[in-house]
């Protein structure tokens, strides 16, 4: 028994090390020049403030599994059985006793990595420093495993493991809740918030390595709270490119029109100057084609978020239900059906990955400016508390909250936000 067990690790162990490190090919070698300049071409559609030097120079400082992503196959099936045995020292036969294919031999991987998450103990009551602790474990064993968490989500891309893990996590805890636990807000918000949290976090470790290239330090656009998000946008628009804050205006509600039913790529520039009442002459005098657009609006959307985050985490007395209804604005508009097609869009998702990462450079760089460097707990605060804003943020674009729900909302973020103050 302990053989095979030894037999087990050694396979699994041989596995994860050809998922996670580089293993160029001359093919793939080949390949990195036409795959860094479609990188750079992708930036340079997306940011027009993003800085070719700093993100070089940052993936290559001590981020291998990027160099990993650009010349590892990514799928699985093609690392064969021989050469894994091989890097383990068993054979063929040991091998299939264990394991059926290379692809149970990644879905245990996956399961063992969780089973790591899902080991730390739950505190037996649910005290805030019981669960700060308990989080604080979670973070730790994040960190550790960074590099084999991004691996198996988004390399092999087969299943999403951080909101994977969230889930689990969540129903673990869930299960273990008395019934005063179950009847309180505060662990109920909680619970609700655990997979945004969680997937965010393995986001923001990624995107940290990069964000001071494709982040300015602000250069942020002045947030409006009299004017709606789409105003605010048209704004920014219009300060940074020329141009009319109307006809800016007038394109972002044609393409929430579009957008609330149907996805981007399958918009037809026609139809969008239609509904926009332009002729596509006009379009073309500002982009380059409707791609172009939308990867602008993401830039100045996410410039736009971030200034309004940073407003209400000022303010947090302005952050009222007729302010988040000014906010959305338009949106409501295309009712809520087609809000929620804009959600599953996938763009929002990547929008509020940028803001996440914008803002906690932000908040961190003023923290240590101001104090010196900043533990590991201010990060761990830090990211709770955008994750609960944008859950909020979030709740009010699918749905109208009532003056009670807004304010045991806005009472927690200000709890946390106290507590970040204090470190």
């Amino acid at each position: 028994m302990e053989q095979e067990l030894s037999a087990h690790a050694r396979i699994m162990a041989a596995f994860i090390a050809m998922l996670e490190e580089p293993r160029p090919s001359v093919k793939g070698l080949a390949l990195i020049p036409q795959l860094a300049k479609y990188i750079d071409g992708h930036f340079r559609l997306y940011c027009s403030f993003y800085d070719r030097k700093k993100l070089l120079k940052n993936l290559e400082s001590g981020t291998k599994y990027y160099l990993s992503f650009l010349v590892h196959p990514t799928e699985i099936e093609r690392i064969s059985v021989s050469e894994i045995t091989k890097a383990a020292g068993v054979n063929r036969t040991t091998f299939y006793k264990l394991f059926p294919n290379v692809t149970a031999l990644y879905d245990a991987c996956c399961e063992e990595l969780t089973d790591k998450f899902l080991s730390v103990p739950i505190p037996e009551e649910k005290t805030p420093e019981g669960m700060r602790d308990y989080v604080d474990t979670l973070w730790r064993i994040m960190v550790e495993n960074e590099t084999l968490l991004f691996t198996l989500s988004h390399r092999v891309n087969k299943r999403a493991m951080p909101y994977q893990i969230a889930m689990r996590l969540q129903a673990q805890l869930a299960s273990s809740l008395t019934a005063d636990e179950r009847a309180s807000f505060r662990v109920q918000e909680n619970l609700a918030v655990a997979p945004e949290l969680f997937s965010t976090w393995l986001t923001l470790i990624t995107v940290e390595k990069l964000a001071p290239a494709i982040y300015p330090d602000r250069n942020l656009p002045a947030y409006d709270p009299s004017r709606s998000l789409i105003e605010n946008i048209a704004a920014c628009f219009a300060s940074r490119y020329g141009g009319s804050e109307v006809f800016y205006y007038t394109l972002g509600g044609a393409a929430l029109k579009l957008l609330s039913q149907k996805r981007f790529y399958d918009v037809k520039l026609s139809e969008f100057c239609a509904a926009a009442g332009y002729p596509r002459s006009t379009f073309y005098a500002h982009f380059t084609d409707f791609t172009d657009y939308v990867m602008k609006v993401l830039e100045n959307t996410t410039l736009v978020f971030v200034s309004a985050f940073l407003y209400f985490f000022d303010n947090p007395q302005a952050l009222t239900l007729e302010a988040l209804k000014v906010f959305r604005g338009e949106m409501v508009s295309y009712k809520i059906e087609g809000v929620r097609a804009i959600f599953m869009n996938g763009s929002i998702t990547y929008l509020l990955g940028g803001v996440f990462a914008y803002l906690m450079r932000i908040l961190i760089a003023e923290k240590e400016k101001a104090d010196g460097p900043c533990g590991e707990k201010f990060h761990l605060l830090l990211s709770y508390y955008l994750a609960y804003a944008m859950r909020l943020f979030s709740m009010n674009y699918i749905g109208d909250m009532t003056d009670a729900e807004l304010l045991a909302k806005r009472t927690e973020l200000e709890r946390i936000k106290k507590k970040l103050q204090t470190l």
